[in-house]
């Protein structure tokens, strides 16, 4: 092909302006690459514009219209451009011959400068170079080296062509001899490879009419291909495909001159190449199939010595095979002969099948030849290839056309050869055999098939092809002897194949109805009944639906496991036979043993004990095969299932994979199921299936204990299993004694809380002691740092950061119970000199405001513990003081806090992941997996499996449980009615919140503008506590209803002696309080973020010398004591009850002897009342965390805004 291409073929073959400009493109050099990748492929690439690079892909066929060019280009125009142009002008160039520049001397004149030859029509041009090219090109048969592909001839009977076929008929017989009513031609492109070997990938089947019809003529089409593609493009091909049927009267020709080309293979592609042979001599016979059906076949006849030479064979029956010494064999170099070839001697053939196995002779089976009904008809060997003409000893139409004959049932036989014999006396000898069958007369043997079948729904009469399923089928069949006929045939006497002999079936109808009247009391629905709403692809009338189509996910599997238990066995015991089918799903078994096994098996390594990652296996043991059923159970989860609706003893059915269930009752999988829900949560880290980190001590002790009522016995990680389960149980713990330093005793629920803290330290495990307030996180700190320092293992210094109003109440504490340990505070400007003194001491106390200022002193020095009070304090990973105390490192440690969450759980994350980093995964595994579906979809099985990982590092005690010694705790809820110009004031400023909110949700959406809709909100609670508090109000204010009932509740309280701390999330607001205070002559102390000496106003309240403490909620609203207090006022609610039930505590706590009274202000209708049902949730969510029962939904939506928002009521 490259020596076709010239400049005026191109020139010819593109647009004059696409010519142009490649021309421009080859001589700026912007052609990158071309090049041949084949006889007739061109790749290329070329620079465009604004340095881009095209690529280019062309392919050159040779059509009935001569040379055509399809050039494809990556550019924005895509079909042949300029770039395609540039590629082929390059290509054209280096084909052109190198004639050397003339030097201007008389001497020999280059070629090409005489005269410049004029340009030529295309076709010429074409001319000229085939022309040329003719000493080349030699046998016009022959394939050039350049060409790689073949055109091969593919011969066969229907559906043997490499075809699939649609329609299904019924099978021919087996063995020698066998008749193709119909020869199916398929066309095949096949590339050769290197080794002349054809490629099994790189081939396709071709489209004779698109051969014929493409302008453009493929390289590999032979002058002989010219003229044989159009008459087999005329011929019919069935459902409108690639497979052509080979005509019966004119298919001889055809025949013959797809075996001349050398490229006619049988069978398929991969076939053997046909070659012409000797004529072949045969009689034409009848073959019957397993149930009588009739079809002609052909048994060898001796042939006449004459006809034993294919080239004096010319037997007088059409056009004659014309033999030739030696055909080219397809992927053999050119000019080498290939011999045809050996026909198989009968005498040489593979032994034959026993008489009686086909109802052929041993002689016919070895022979093997296939007949093609055309005329005259010819043989094929399919074992050689060789194929001739075949003598029947009948005229050659008769014999093409009785070969053509379809399957003959045995009930039309004889009026087959009483037409046959009238319209053709001469075809009598060779008509089929006359019946003479055998009566078979035997008891029937039910048989019920079980199936797996196809269906289709039904919509008011009219198929739904697109919504399919599977029907579960139970059909019932008959056996006589070796014969099965279907329940739903109405044949009194079938004619069918025993053995070799055709036999009459004598049917018992009576025996039969009495056996279906044994299916129908089981119950199933016949498939007949449910036509209405269902075709069941390949049922009969007969069949039974032990499923119907589209039911429920699950329930049909769990119908045919109830019809197997229930049905099968009473079926059996009447005398049916039962057969699954393999498609069948459900075949249930049973275990070897009642009890499970359940394995956790180390994924890459443990590290200790308690890291690494577990794989979690569970299941049964059948025939000796241990049987993993966790993925049905997490299939079963997925699907929804939760046993709630279920009984206690019924069954349920699990899958295990292979079409066999196991039946279980729910009583023994409930416990284990639910385990489950918490266990089974997707993490990416941990890969597929369920695993476990070594760490998830709490999923693990919780399969543990869910296993018991199955009997699992557990094998693995014992390490990581006995620390779960003593962390669990707190009588499995180690009891440690209480330290000698100590000064006073410990309740029980306090050494309770040293045995687990000591317990962590021991698994080099962290935790949090999130005790209520006032039951003693401090003291038990202190005991166990001095286990810790008795023990001999305080060899580093611990490191208390706590708040900074709290520094003074560690100290003071330390020296009040553990007067022993040696403990310094940094604070204050003066706190460098501690500096030095800190590898001296036992304990180090310092604020988290002051560790990013010292992390650089802090970081040098290693710690024995760290140890976080208040831990809730950093609660915001993104904060400087986060990253700074994460920066800290330490050998153990331990966080403080009565509120591990404040907000969200985005807190209790933060805290966790700063106590044991990776315990719940990264930020965004942590969101998606338990936050938002906990917070906005109140998802319960998610809520349990996070309460169950962190469960085991968070001891909670509330003093109901523990301090019952601890007097009564009485909230109240004080509503207060906004009146006059307070409630009209409220009203303006909601109206203007209202607007502000939305045009910022509207504008930023919630997260981006949730500080400018708390600051709306902020006005609002600030006009509740006092009008006075908001800015740009009016000049003069309207009196205040709370701060009126304030003072009215504090004569009273006063009055009878109580002692009373009020506290206000605004400072602003205590500085009104004090005003009313002074003017109603009730004196008071306070201690708000600016108050530096903190310990007086603590000593005063607690002596009894004032009877009012008034302080802020953010200053005072921990690390005080203060239980001369006998009642709390919340001037103002805050969002989260967690920081409110912290300042309470400050009086309701271990030291508290009287009845703390609590009372909540209120102002009715408003954003404080809609606030106090947001606590209610914000309080779900932390107990839910400890109880696994309560959970939120989203504790600040939009719809809670406009909730809030409501106007006045």
């Amino acid at each position: 092909m490259p020596g076709f291409l010239t400049a005026d073929l191109i020139r010819a073959r593109l647009a004059p302006k696409d010519f142009q400009r490649g021309e421009e493109y080859l001589k700026d050099g912007r052609v990158l690459k071309a090049e041949w990748v084949a006889d007739d492929e061109i790749s290329g690439q070329v620079a465009g514009s604004a340095g881009r690079r095209y690529v280019q892909t062309i392919t050159l066929e040779n059509g009935l219209g001569g040379l055509s060019i399809v050039g494809y280009c990556s550019c924005p125009v895509g079909f042949a451009c300029k770039h395609v142009a540039a590629v082929l002008l390059t290509l054209a160039r280096e084909a052109e011959p190198v004639v050397p520049a003339w030097d201007g001397s008389f001497g020999a004149r280059p070629a090409q400068a005489a005269v410049s030859e004029p340009t030529l029509d295309p076709a010429l041009a074409e001319w000229i170079a085939a022309v040329a090219g003719f000493e080349e090109v030699g046998d016009p048969e022959a394939y050039p080296p350049a060409i790689r592909h073949r055109l091969i001839y593919v011969v066969g009977p229907q559906g043997e062509g490499g075809v699939p076929q649609n329609g299904e008929g019924r099978s021919e017989s087996r063995g020698g001899g066998r008749v193709s009513a119909e020869i199916e031609v398929t066309l095949w492109s096949i590339a050769v490879l290197k080794d002349g070997q054809m490629s099994s990938v790189e081939r396709r089947i071709l489209s004779a009419d698109a051969l014929v019809r493409s302008p453009a003529r493929p390289a590999y089409l032979r002058p002989s291909d010219l003229a044989l593609v159009p008459r087999l493009a005329a011929l019919r091909a069935p459902g409108g495909g690639n497979a052509l049927l080979l005509p019966q009267i004119s298919g001889s020709e055809l025949f013959a001159a797809m075996v001349a080309s050398g490229r006619c293979r049988w069978g398929g592609p991969d076939g053997p190449t046909l070659y012409p042979g000797a004529a072949r001599r045969a009689k034409l016979v009848w073959r019957s199939d397993g149930e009588g059906w009739q079809r002609p076949a052909i048994e060898p006849e001796a042939m006449a010595p004459e006809a034993a030479d294919p080239e004096t064979a010319q037997p007088d029956i059409g056009q004659p095979y014309i033999a030739q010494p030696a055909i080219p064999e397809i992927g053999a170099l050119d000019g080498e002969a290939v011999e045809a070839p050996t026909r198989t001697d009968p005498d040489d053939a593979s032994p034959a099948p026993e008489d009686g196995e086909s109802g052929q002779s041993p002689e016919a089976e070895a022979w093997d030849l296939r007949a093609l009904p055309i005329e005259p008809p010819a043989y094929v060997d399919p074992r050689s290839g060789e194929t001739g003409p075949l003598d029947l000893g009948l005229d050659p139409r008769l014999a093409a056309r009785l070969l053509s004959a379809p399957p003959i049932p045995p009930t039309s036989v004889d009026a087959v050869r009483s037409r046959l014999g009238a319209l053709l006396p001469a075809a009598v000898p060779v008509l089929p055999a006359p019946i003479d069958a055998q009566p078979l007369s035997v008891a029937p043997q039910p048989i019920l098939r079980l199936l797996a079948l196809r269906a289709v729904p039904r919509m008011r009469g009219a198929e739904m092809p697109g919504e399919t399923t599977q029907a579960l089928v139970a059909r019932p069949c008959f056996a006589y002897d070796s014969v099965i006929l279907p329940a739903d045939s109405s044949e009194p006497a079938p004619l069918r194949m025993v053995g070799a002999s055709l036999m009459r079936i004598e049917r018992d109808f009576a025996a039969e109805g009495t056996a279906l009247r044994q299916l129908d009391r089981i119950g199933p629905l016949r498939v007949a009944e449910a036509l209405g709403r269902v075709r069941v692809e390949g049922g009969i009338s007969a069949d039974r639906l032990i499923a119907p189509p589209f039911l429920p996910r699950g329930e049909e599997r769990e119908r045919a496991v109830d019809f197997l238990r229930d049905g099968v066995p009473d079926l059996e015991e009447a005398g049916w036979r039962i057969e699954i089918d393999p498609d069948f799903p459900v075949r249930p078994v049973v275990a070897d043993s009642q009890d499970w096994w359940g394995g956790l098996n180390a994924v890459g390594g443990l590290e200790g004990t308690v890291g690494g990652w577990l794989s979690v296996g569970l299941g049964v043991t059948i025939d000796g095969e241990r049987v993993d059923l966790l993925p049905a159970l997490l299939t079963l989860l997925g699907e929804g299932e939760d046993l709630v609706e279920r009984e206690e003893d019924e069954l349920l059915y699990l899958p295990l994979g292979d079409g066999r269930v196991l039946p279980v009752a729910v009583r023994r999988l409930r416990p284990i199921f639910h385990a489950l829900h918490a266990v089974a949560v997707p993490d990416e880290r941990a890969g597929p299936g369920v695993r476990l980190s070594g760490r998830d001590l709490g999923p693990l002790a919780l399969l543990e204990e869910a296993g018991k009522p199955l009997g699992v016995v557990w094998e693995g990680a014992e390490g990581a299993r006995d620390i779960a389960r003593r962390l669990a149980v707190v009588g499995l713990r180690e009891a440690v004694a209480p330290p000698k330093g100590l000064v006073g005793s410990l309740r029980a629920y306090q050494n309770e809380g040293l045995d687990w803290l000591q317990f962590l330290r021991a698994n080099n495990l962290g935790g949090i002691l999130a005790d209520d307030m006032g039951l003693g996180k401090t003291l038990q700190t202190l005991a166990h740092i001095l286990v810790e320092k008795e023990s001999g293992r305080l060899n580093d210094p611990v490191l208390i950061v706590a708040p900074t109003s709290v520094l003074g109440a560690w100290r003071r504490e330390a020296a009040q119970f553990a007067p022993g340990l040696r403990l310094v505070v940094l604070h204050g400007p003066e706190r460098a000199a501690g500096f030095s003194q800190m590898a001296d001491q036992d304990v180090v106390v310092t604020s988290y405001a002051l560790v990013r200022h010292d992390l650089e002193v802090l970081k040098a020095q290693p710690w024995h513990m760290l140890v976080l009070d208040e831990a809730q304090t950093i609660r915001n990973p993104q904060t400087v003081q986060y990253k700074a105390v994460a920066a800290l490192k330490a050998r153990h440690r331990l966080f403080l806090t009565g509120t591990p969450l404040e907000n969200h759980l985005g807190d209790l994350w933060a805290l966790m992941d700063l106590l044991m980093p990776g315990l719940l995964g990264d930020g965004a595994t942590f969101r998606r997996v338990f936050r938002g579906p906990i917070e906005k979809r109140g998802d319960g099985p998610r809520r349990r499996a996070l309460a169950v990982r962190v469960r085991p590092f968070i001891l909670r005690r509330t003093k109901d449980e523990v301090a019952t010694d601890l007097p009564a705790k009485t909230e109240m809820i004080d509503m207060v009615e906004l009146e006059g110009g307070q409630r009209d004031l409220y009203e303006a400023v909601r109206l203007a919140a209202h607007k502000a909110i939305r045009e910022v949700l509207a504008e930023k959406g919630l997260a981006r503008g949730r500080i400018h809709i708390l600051a709306a909100l902020t006005r609002l609670r600030q006009v509740c506590c006092d009008p006075r508090l908001v800015k740009g109000g009016p000049r003069k204010p309207p009196p205040s209803a709370k701060l009126d009932r304030l003072e009215e509740m504090l004569r009273d309280l006063v009055d009878e002696g109580r002692r009373t701390l009020v506290f206000s999330a605004f400072p602003s607001m205590l500085a009104l309080v004090e005003e009313r205070l002074a003017a109603a002559s009730i004196p008071w102390v306070s201690l708000t973020g600016e108050t530096r000496d903190r310990d007086t106003p603590v000593t005063r309240f607690q002596s009894g010398a004032v009877p009012v403490f008034l302080i802020s909620l953010k200053a005072g609203g921990t690390g005080l004591t203060l239980t001369a207090a006998d009642t709390v006022i919340h001037y103002d609610p805050w969002w989260n009850p967690a920081v409110e039930a912290q300042a309470t505590d400050r009086a309701h706590r271990i030291g508290q002897d009287k009845p703390v009274f609590v009372h909540k202000l209120v102002a009715a209708g408003t954003v404080e009342e809609r606030i106090l049902a947001l606590q209610d949730r914000k309080r779900g969510l932390l107990d839910g965390l400890f109880d696994g029962e309560a959970g939120p939904s989203s504790l600040l939506s939009e719809e809670v805004i406009e909730e809030i928002l409501r106007p006045l009521g």
